[in-house]
């Protein structure tokens, strides 16, 4: 079942990618090869230039890719049709149309961000509230993601991999925009060395000196703070690698993007669909020989209401965003993928492409959850397929059940889900992080003129990020994300629509999908943040102490404001698109 759900999704894709999305393109866009882009006008050698298309292509699909395992093993617990199906109707009819359009609206004008061209084509004020609204979304990536890699660091073999990636992705960004060599001996020389330093991270030498230093952090004891009888739960040993995870982030968001964030992000890439790959193979390989079941151990659809999880509308389409649609995606096209396109035909394969490798991985992750989730304890039937383990377990379970078909070790592939799983994550962080450093510019550099300076803001994100990670309100805050993820998705569709209209071009392909991600990301917002954590928590818990009120009211304020902030943007962005409609009809 697993091999049959895989194939169906790769042939769908690739038809849809040939005769639907490609024909929509010639007939709206028409990608011209003569006129000229950002990354070529603009050209800094700091934010703007060239790059070689099988390099973007490789950054693009790790770039976004936000969450490729935690939504997808969430979503399974609806039963594993719906997950599926929703991915596959969100790449093909919402997510290649907002990060295509997105890349091509922003090469066209001048390589602006998301937030200037809202700021453009709804009104002055419309681009305060969005940098407002995506400064407080960054916040929550920072946050959650420096966490959960700082978790991963502290384990013996991670770090040296870590350390090493990035030695080489300095090195890769030498030899692509320096040396010039040509990108597949870049590859080939990169994965060589990473695969090297992941045999000397498995050095029991090497994992003992890890563990050492990790004992002597252990042993200066704990940072925790009590309030109310709450324990923020920190220790020197988290307080050490999460400084070291925001200093490598940092780096990132200072450094000039082909000097770290590019090949950091490609290499990652390749790395992780060798990885994945191998996986399929051994999926294959497994199924044919019998060793692994043909069956899926969750039923195709379990429950339409979950109670741990809610009604499966709005939840599911908010649940999974990666690898259907995601507003982080229109963060990347905007912010950095738009300034790097060489020729405006290439942008198409480039963002196209990459949403359908991440919709592909993400169905994999999909079919690696229904068909080991039980075996591995990480589902209780009993309780309505429950998650009763962390999603990176799941993920970690079935890429050990795939890749022990084809002879790998267990202590080598559990090192390694270990490693995929912090990689997928940093590469997300130091964009966040970069991301943001720009925002705050944007949104205060006027008022404090010193936050202008790359340097200085992005000292103050790394202040701001410290302090949120450490403070008791980062799990609160997360529960934010997937709502406002989906609500900045249907601003950027909106957006789409307003210069496809501008242009005298059809727009309901990219107005109904706004519009349904709008209702789905409110309904969502108010769902999990009005109802599950103010109204259920606040009044129904008994003894709750005051810092745990404090925490319901600050993720709900939040959730406020983040509500309040995107119906404002899309208010003002169907005025201005029902005044272009009024306009062209009384021309016609």
């Amino acid at each position: 079942m697993g091999i049959l759900t895989l194939l169906i999704t790769i042939v769908i894709l690739l038809l849809a990618f040939r005769y639907y999305a490609a024909g929509k393109i010639t007939q709206v866009v028409n990608p011209n090869m003569s006129r000229s882009t950002p990354a070529r006008r603009n050209m800094d050698g700091v934010e703007f230039i060239p790059t070689p298309k099988s390099i973007l292509a490789g950054y693009q699909f790790k770039s976004i890719s936000l969450d490729l395992i935690i939504g997808p093993v969430i979503a399974v617990q609806f039963g594993w049709l719906p997950a599926v199906l929703w991915v596959l109707f969100g790449a093909l009819f919402f997510g290649w149309a907002q990060d295509f359009l997105s890349t091509i609206i922003s090469m066209r004008e001048a390589g602006r961000n998301l937030s200037d061209l809202v700021g453009s084509y709804f009104n002055p004020g419309a681009r305060t509230a969005l940098l407002i609204f995506i400064f407080l979304y960054l916040l929550i990536i920072i946050g959650q993601f420096g966490l959960l890699i700082a978790t991963l660091m502290a384990r013996e073999n991670v770090p040296i991999n870590i350390l090493l990636l990035g030695i080489t992705a300095f090195l890769a960004g030498q030899m692509i925009y320096r040396w010039r060599i040509h990108p597949v001996w870049v590859v080939s020389i990169s994965l060589t060395l990473v695969f090297i330093g992941f045999r000397i991270s498995l050095i029991p030498s090497v994992d003992q000196l890890i563990a050492a230093l990790n004992q002597e952090l252990l042993g200066l004891g704990s940072l925790s703070h009590q309030v109310a009888g709450i324990s923020s739960g920190h220790t020197w040993l988290s307080f050490f690698w999460i400084v070291i995870i925001l200093l490598i982030c940092a780096l990132g968001a200072v450094l000039p993007i082909w000097r770290f964030s590019v090949p950091f992000n490609a290499l990652s890439s390749w790395i992780i669909l060798s990885i994945i790959s191998l996986s399929i193979i051994g999926l294959i390989v497994g199924t044919m020989n019998g060793s692994i079941s043909k069956n899926f151990e969750i039923p195709a659809i379990t429950s339409s209401l979950p109670p741990h999880l809610g009604p499966i509308w709005p939840m599911l389409f908010v649940t999974i965003s990666s690898g259907a649609v995601s507003g982080w995606h229109s963060l990347v096209t905007t912010f950095s993928s738009s300034h790097q396109v060489e020729k405006e035909p290439d942008a198409f394969p480039v963002v196209a492409g990459g949403l359908f490798l991440e919709t592909i991985m993400v169905v994999f992750v999909i079919i690696l959850a229904a068909s080991f989730g039980i075996t591995a304890g990480t589902f209780d039937p009993g309780q309505d397929y429950a998650l009763i383990a962390g999603p990176a377990s799941v993920f970690a379970a079935g890429l050990a059940e795939t890749l022990n078909v084809l002879g790998f070790k267990e202590s080598f592939v559990d090192s390694l889900g270990t490693i995929l799983f912090a990689i997928m994550g940093i590469t997300v962080l130091q964009l966040a992080f970069r991301y943001a450093r720009i925002v705050t510019a944007a949104l205060l550099g006027k008022k404090i003129q010193s936050l202008k300076k790359v340097k200085i803001s992005t000292l103050f994100i790394l202040v701001v990020a410290t302090l949120i990670i450490f403070s008791s309100f980062t799990q609160q805050l997360w529960i934010l994300f997937a709502s406002a993820n989906q609500l900045l998705a249907a601003i950027t569709l909106l957006l789409a629509s307003n210069w496809l209209a501008t242009n005298g071009k059809s727009h309901l392909w990219t107005l109904l999908p706004a519009g349904f991600l709008f209702c789905t990301g409110l309904a969502a917002l108010f769902y999990s943040v009005i109802y599950q954590s103010l109204f259920q928590q606040l009044f129904f818990t008994p003894e709750i102490k005051f810092l745990q009120i404090l925490e319901k009211l600050v993720s709900g304020s939040s959730g406020i404001l983040l509500g309040i902030t995107a119906c404002y943007l899309f208010f003002q962005g169907t005025r201005v698109l029902s005044k272009l409609s009024k306009e062209r009809k009384l021309k016609s």
